[in-house]
């Protein structure tokens, strides 16, 4: 069967869970050294590593480092794309008529 339109009205109601998920997530990335899953505490174990001498933890440990900063990276432009689909969701009744 071919899809009856774009999923607009779909999109417009899962708008506000996706935006709060995406929230969560940075906010999980932005936290401090005593926060799994941030930024900052991969940093840690990086230099931890490079400290003790244990190159290839330590280089094992840069290649997820660099991956979840270019998530971050990622997630932060779509949430800025989000945000135009939500101003559009409100001028367009919810997409209720693009189906």
């Amino acid at each position: 069967a071919e899809p009856a339109g774009d999923g607009a009205h779909a999109l417009c109601q899962r708008a506000p869970k996706i935006d709060h998920r995406i929230d969560r997530a940075l906010k999980r990335l932005d936290a401090g050294k005593a926060r799994r899953g941030s930024l900052a505490r991969l940093q840690q174990r990086v230099d931890n590593a490079k400290k003790a001498g244990h190159t290839e933890i330590a280089t094992f440990l840069q290649g997820r480092l660099d991956h979840r900063e270019s998530l971050k990276k990622t997630l932060e432009q779509r949430q800025k794309d989000l945000a135009g689909v939500k101003t559009w969701c409100a001028k367009n009744d919810g997409g209720k008529a693009a189906e």
